[in-house]
């Protein structure tokens, strides 16, 4: 393969990727945002996707390049993509930083597989700020009464009356029955298995 055909396949994959990217954005709008941001200077990746409802997590992908080729070169084309899940944790001196939860490096030939590990993310992310919503936030209360029903203790029994009530709980269908997880689903694209950093 020439050097002309080679660059064109990496620029055809670059392309390929920033539509699939915008298109699961489009897909998923309201409940993610897909931002560019400069990884040399500020930003987590080339591209970032952050959920709407929190900013406990992210996915973000960084594109990297041929050996001697800068960041500031206006032709620059990128040969892969490194890709990781990461989520905002608490330090035992009250700092957060950010902890990769999964990651790895796609190829061209690899992208369809960069983007579908994209996409479970999104969606798992989608489904777990729905599942917040419907059970009144994260701390897994429920919904709050209803206007004039009688207080209920931490066991769902009735304070006043001593009737059991139970708070209606729905469960998506991407959910364990062991509640949420907070694995990201996917493989890593490079036929590595999914790695995890504390």
């Amino acid at each position: 393969m020439s050097d002309g055909e080679a660059e064109e396949r990496l620029t055809q994959a670059m392309l390929m990727l920033d539509e699939g990217l915008r298109r699961i954005a489009r897909k998923y709008e309201g409940a993610v945002s897909l931002v560019e941001e400069d990884p040399e200077t500020f930003g987590a990746g080339h591209y970032v996707f952050y959920p709407e409802a929190h900013s406990r997590t992210r996915f973000a992908i960084e594109e990297q390049y041929a050996p001697g080729v800068g960041w500031d070169d206006p032709d620059r084309v990128p040969t892969s993509w490194l890709w990781r899940a990461e989520r905002r944790t608490r330090h035992p001196d009250g700092t957060h930083v950010w902890a990769e939860v999964q990651f790895g490096e796609s190829f061209p030939e690899q992208l369809p597989e960069l983007l579908t590990t994209v996409e479970r993310w999104v969606r798992r992310t989608k489904n777990l700020a729905d599942q917040e919503q419907a059970f009144g936030g994260p701390d897994r209360r429920g919904p709050a009464p209803a206007p004039g029903a009688p207080p209920t203790s931490p066991s769902g029994r009735a304070a006043s009356s001593g009737k059991e009530t139970r708070t209606p709980r729905s469960r998506s269908s991407d959910s364990s029955p062991n509640g949420p997880s907070t694995r990201i689903c996917g493989r890593a694209s490079s036929g590595r298995a999914p790695s995890s950093r504390s």
